[in-house]
């Protein structure tokens, strides 16, 4: 079974842009434009999966995130994705039971809106070996 994951950024209670050319820069190598909004994902020279920006698209809405389908899981992409939450207020989350949400402080569930992020289901990390012991148990 394969699970989504998302990023959006949050700000006063609310999504908020993202820097589509940070999410560039911090993947370097590891993503090619491959559409209007989606970015293929690699590691170690194979394809993995997919990057596709949220938000783009209806009544001219900024992006405000992305969601990635298969996403490689390497050292060199979760560290990525670290550089991306730690340079925006971003909440990183995907479905199931237990922690379903992770973000670089407890400053970024702040920015979220109300109730969306309850705290049982949320952790801090604040380094790769947090994140990857996160998703590890990730249900």
């Amino acid at each position: 079974m394969s699970v989504t994951f998302f990023l959006t950024v949050v700000k006063d209670g609310d999504m908020a842009p993202l820097d589509v050319d940070l999410v560039a820069r911090a993947l370097g190598p590891l993503a090619e434009p491959v559409a209007s909004g989606s970015l293929a994902l690699f590691d170690e020279g194979r394809h993995h999966g997919y990057l596709n920006f949220q938000g783009k698209g209806e009544n001219d809405l900024p992006i405000t995130g992305f969601a990635l389908d298969h996403a490689p899981f390497s050292d060199a992409f979760l560290e990525a994705l670290l550089v991306i939450m730690r340079q925006t207020t971003s909440i990183f989350f995907w479905p199931g039971d237990g922690v379903w949400a992770c973000a670089v402080s407890e400053d970024v569930f702040d920015q979220a809106p109300p109730d969306v992020f309850e705290p049982e289901g949320r952790a801090v990390v604040s380094s790769l070996v947090d994140l990857k012991a996160l998703l590890m148990t990730r249900s």
